[in-house]
């Protein structure tokens, strides 16, 4: 075959590879500026919401880099409320990345440390419960050209608990096909229109919780506080915290959770998971949910059904 054949073959193999290299360079790049702007500007219209209810969000703006595998980055997210002199919750270094990309999806991951405000006498337990980090990762398939799924993996770790949750939810709207796939994403679109939630599970591990918990109890109120006396007391509180659902349809589903939120943090459990299956196809939105927790607890128990598991692993 003639060389001059073959020279010219492969010269136009590199100039497509070079053209598609440059196209891809150019949209990841368009992408990260929209990206960019777009979580700046959802974070200040959150801030401005927020501010009609007496809550602040205080946050350093986002800055995107990279080409092909983008990194955005803000050193502080912090809410407050005017009623309380420290901020009640902080995010450290929160970090959004595309984690992996391919021709049938993408993840995205969102990482960072979380800070809660001092609880004075509480600090011990919210220090044993509450994360301190947390990971995000977002994965997108494209179904077709006005829908997509998204399967979504949360994983909170504490010093003496790790909590995750798990699910898939399907997008499904004409706006995924005028605004494109990306722009529909990086603008979150999707929390204004709607959600199918499909399946979801969340689980809380005991990391010898149990143990901890009672260690605290006793240096707080002296060695003569024994084990019985303890499992009592938090029973006790527990009945008596939820007594003000009795009469609610909800009541039996309630009482069945904490009763395996107690088995874990007395220790006759190491694991407890909860599966939740939707009642009906119905979307979630940003205007599903109110701001009373009564109305909120109505909502999620007549749309949803809980089965719960516990288990030592």
């Amino acid at each position: 075959m003639n060389k001059r054949f073959i020279l010219g073959i492969l010269s136009i193999g590199l100039l497509t590879i070079g053209g598609l290299l440059g196209f891809c360079i150019y949209k990841m790049q368009g992408f990260k500026q929209k990206l960019e702007t777009s979580l700046n500007t959802n974070l200040d219209q959150i801030s401005q919401e927020m501010s009609l209810n007496n809550l602040s969000l205080k946050y350093t703006p986002f800055q995107c880099n990279g080409i092909f595998f983008i990194e955005c980055k803000s050193s502080s997210i912090a809410f407050s409320s005017s009623a309380f002199p420290q901020n009640l919750l902080t995010s450290k270094d929160f970090k959004l990345s595309i984690k992996e990309i391919d021709f049938g999806s993408a993840t995205l991951r969102a990482e960072g440390q979380i800070q809660i405000a001092n609880l004075g006498d509480l600090q011990e337990y919210a220090e044993a419960f509450f994360p301190d980090n947390f990971i995000l990762d977002l994965t997108i398939k494209p179904k077709n050209t006005t829908s997509y799924t998204m399967h979504t993996n949360l994983k909170l770790d504490a010093q003496y608990a790790q909590y995750a949750e798990e699910f898939t939810s399907l997008i499904d709207s004409p706006k995924v096909q005028e605004m494109g796939l990306f722009q529909h994403i990086s603008s979150f679109a999707f929390l204004d229109e709607g959600m199918q939630i499909k399946n979801l599970e969340f689980s809380l591990i005991s990391k010898n919780l149990a143990d901890k918990l009672f260690e605290i109890a006793q240096s707080k109120y002296g060695k003569s506080l024994n084990k019985q006396s303890y499992c009592a007391l938090i029973n006790f509180l527990a009945g008596v915290s939820i007594q003000a659902y009795d009469k609610k349809p909800y009541y039996q589903d309630i009482k069945n959770l904490t009763s395996a939120f107690l088995d874990v943090i007395l220790g006759k459990s190491q694991k407890m998971q909860i599966f939740v299956t939707p009642k009906t196809s119905n979307s979630l939105n940003s205007n599903t949910f109110s701001n009373t927790l009564d109305d909120n607890l109505d909502k999620i128990f007549s749309k949803f059904s809980f089965q719960i598991k516990l288990s030592n692993q």
